[in-house]
This record gives structure tokens, sequence and C-alpha cells, in this order.
């Protein structure tokens, strides 16, 4: 094609190599500067929802391209608007955040990101001399567990699959989530008090019910997952506000201390 270099697959595995690697220490040294501004002020949840929002801007990939012929006819047209998914750049963040922390607290912490064990695999996993500490799970977005977390969105279903509106059933469906964190306790030998999920936000699932607040889904969390309500950990208390949703996002921040909380505890222990 005019105007275009020939590259060859060597030179495309080079480059793609070069960019994911700056694209991962680039995640890293922001995951330091917050272990920095922890130490420093207690305070970092606003810039994690922030960094999340960033990473939801730089994943959308809108382009276009059109060739016009030399009587100004088009010949050709492309057109995108993908949103590539965040989640492993999350919990790359995240994950780094805790070794800095491990690290600046002098912890001696392990942290293994999605490392299977014995056909189970946490998203972070933290331990000590070969004795797990805490597990986490991370969402940056809840929609695929809506049952497991939304109390409305848990009766709706439920009526609907008992008036046979529909054939799933969201007590199945929990009760699979429930053996995986059951799971997590038995592999790993931890207390399921030791299992936490962690979500930026509850917006995608949030049905605008102003009945609903954190606490109530904190409660149906609690009832189905048997984890304690504090173990649910969500960062931005503005239930209406989606974070890959621009015209939102930009929008001033409603940050809870659930992040900072569970930090402390951590470090205490």
């Amino acid at each position: 094609m005019e105007g275009t270099e020939k590259m060859e697959n060597q030179q495309l595995k080079n480059l793609l190599y070069e960019i994911n690697d700056y694209h991962y220490k680039t995640l890293d040294k922001f995951s330091l500067y917050l272990c920095h501004e922890f130490e420093k002020s207690n305070n970092i949840t606003s810039k994690v929802i922030q960094a999340i929002v960033d990473l939801y801007h730089a994943a959308s990939i809108n382009l276009s391209e059109t060739i016009i012929d030399k009587d100004n006819k088009i010949k050709g047209q492309f057109k995108s608007s993908y949103h590539p998914a965040v989640t492993a750049d999350f919990e790359y963040l995240i994950a780094r955040f805790l070794y800095h922390i491990g690290n600046m607290y002098e912890k001696g912490w392990s942290v293994d990101l999605r490392k299977q064990v014995k056909n189970a695999a946490p998203d972070i996993r933290i331990s000590k001399n070969g004795e797990t500490l805490w597990i986490l799970e991370l969402k940056v977005s809840m929609s695929w567990s809506k049952s497991f977390v939304s109390p409305t969105f848990y009766d709706k279903a439920k009526e609907d699959f008992v008036n046979r509106k529909k054939d799933w059933d969201p007590d199945i469906f929990n009760q699979k989530q429930s053996n995986t964190l059951d799971k997590y306790s038995a592999v790993f030998n931890i207390p399921k008090e030791k299992i936490y999920f962690v979500t930026p936000s509850l917006a995608t699932i949030h049905d605008r019910n102003p009945k609903l607040t954190i606490d109530k889904y904190r409660s149906h969390f609690k009832k189905v997952s048997g984890l304690p309500s504090d173990n649910f950990v969500v960062f931005n208390e503005n239930l209406f506000q989606k974070l890959n949703v621009s015209e939102e996002a930009d929008l001033p921040f409603i940050a809870t201390n659930n992040l900072e909380e569970m930090l402390m505890k951590f470090i205490e222990n």
C-alpha cells in the first residue's frame, strides 16, 4: 500500500513487546506513586478511581480512515469504536501497589497475581513464609455477578425463574460463586473472613432505585457469599457515576475509605 512501511513479523513482535513493556512499567510506576501517597496522607482512593477512568479512556479505540480516489469517490472506509477490557490493567495496578506497600512497611509479603494452585487461581493472593494471609477478588465491573451483590436484581431474577419466564436460576449461580470462595478457603487454608471482593464502582449494576445504598448491597453480598459485609470494598460511593462513561466520569468522585481501611488491616496484622 502507498504511504506505508513494510513490516515483517519480527518487527511487529519487537514493537509489540516494547509497547507492552512500557505499558506495564508505566502502571508499576504509578502504583509506586500511590504507595508513597498512602504513606504521606493515607488518602488515595480518589487517585485510584481516576486511574481507572484513565485506563478506560486509554483503552477506547476510536479510529476512522477514508480513502478517496481522484474523482473524490470513496474507495474504502474503516470506522472503529472498540472498547477493550481494562480488567487486566486494574488487577496488575492493584497487585503491584500491594507489593510496594508490603516492601515499604517491611511486611515480607509475597504477592501472587492469578497464580494457580490446585486449580484455584484467585486474582490476588498475599502470603508470607508460605502461609496465605489474604485473598482479593478484583472486579472492575460487577456486571458478571449482578445477582451476587444486587438484592433487587436477585429478587427479579428469582421471580422470573419461579414464574418460568426465564430458565436462569440466580440461586444456582450464587452457589457456584460461593463454592469458589469455599475452594479458596480450603486450598489456601484461610478463613473466609480473609477473602475480599474489591470493585471501583457499583454503577454498572445499580438500577437507579433510590432505596438502594452501598450498605444494602453489602447486606445482600454477606447473605449469599458468607463473607463479612466489610469485605466488600467499594471505591466510589456515587452509585450513579459510571467510570467508563466520559460524561459521568469527568464529574467529582465521592470516594469511600474502604480501600484505606482494608490496607490498614493488612499493615497492622
